[in-house]
């Protein structure tokens, strides 16, 4: 296999690997040498935002940040580099693509990275086949919710958005996929389990929709919680991600009425949904990538990645 250097990297100032990047508090149990990229800094954490904390042993120390500062996240197997106002998403692995589709000419996570574009069709729920190309345009008309179906393989993708100037458009969230189909006979209220048609892995960001029905209690409507994984077709529920990852899942009570959604999400750098309020004559970019470890889709607001 040809090894390909990419001359962009050797201006990163590389830091040694850190085990999370969406922690605000120290995980606890923690062995001296470990690392971790500050979220929103509580507890011995106070302060040090987007910093790299290091355990000593006794305490924490922290590397202050500088732009071009790159490092290796562990828990999603990915590269970051921080800006000079945020850590961003570099790249997966890059290797040799022994046969291109789209026109693309190496292979991110052992798929092509095409370069033909689709455009979406407006409207409040849209759309994207990633299958039929990794790069889209959108004029949103609408407030939207975009809905991906993705390939049989990993792949970096992005979506170029405007809007069609009579006022900002908000993009309520992604979907990854989703089951319609929760009755209440899939809730068992003993077990704090619900039977789903999809695989939703353990950590994954997850939200219930419902028209005219009562989610099982105590769960409410469009609140993210996150899955953890009993079986193929079984999920519990979590408030958080350590929780999902910990295994302490909410105490469901009753199985609810009717029938309801539940949507699994791709996962933004700091845990939630970017702001995305595409005004007049701006242009928002959205960077999407599948990390084959834990079978989830990763986004964030950046630079043309495909320019």
């Amino acid at each position: 296999m040809t090894d390909y250097k990419v001359p962009t990297l050797e201006y990163f100032e590389w830091q040694q690997p850190v085990e999370d990047k969406d922690l605000n508090n120290p995980p606890g149990g923690e062995s001296k040498g470990d690392r971790y990229i500050v979220a929103t800094g509580g507890g011995a954490w106070a302060g040090h935002d987007a910093e790299i904390a290091t355990y000593n042993g006794t305490g924490w120390d922290f590397t202050s940040l500088r732009e071009g500062q790159a490092t290796w996240v562990k828990d999603e197997n990915l590269l970051y580099v921080y800006t000079g106002a945020a850590w961003v998403l570099v790249l997966t692995n890059i290797v040799e693509d022994t046969s291109p589709e789209a026109g693309g000419q190496f292979d991110f996570g052992a798929h092509s990275a095409g370069f033909t574009e689709q455009v979406l069709t407006s409207g409040a729920a849209i759309p994207w086949d990633l299958a039929l190309s990794n790069k889209a345009i959108l004029e949103a008309g609408h407030n939207f919710t975009i809905t991906v179906s993705p390939p049989a393989k990993a792949l970096n993708a992005q979506l170029i958005i405007t809007q069609d100037g009579t006022g900002n458009r908000v993009m309520d969230e992604i979907v990854t996929q989703s089951d319609a189909t929760i009755a209440p006979g899939d809730v068992n209220a003993g077990t704090d389990e619900i039977v789903v048609t999809v695989d939703i892995p353990t950590g994954a960001r997850i939200r219930f929709k419902t028209t005219v029905a009562d989610l099982p209690d105590p769960l409410v409507e469009d609140t993210i919680y996150y899955a953890i994984r009993v079986d193929s077709t079984t999920i519990q529920v979590a408030t958080t991600k350590a929780n999902a990852h910990a295994g302490t899942q909410i105490d469901i009570t009753d199985q609810g009425t009717g029938t309801h959604t539940v949507q699994q999400l791709v996962k933004w750098p700091d845990g939630t949904l970017g702001v995305l309020g595409t005004a007049v004559g701006d242009e928002d970019i959205l960077s999407l990538t599948y990390k084959t470890a834990d079978e989830q889709w990763y986004a964030q607001l950046g630079s043309d990645i495909f320019s």
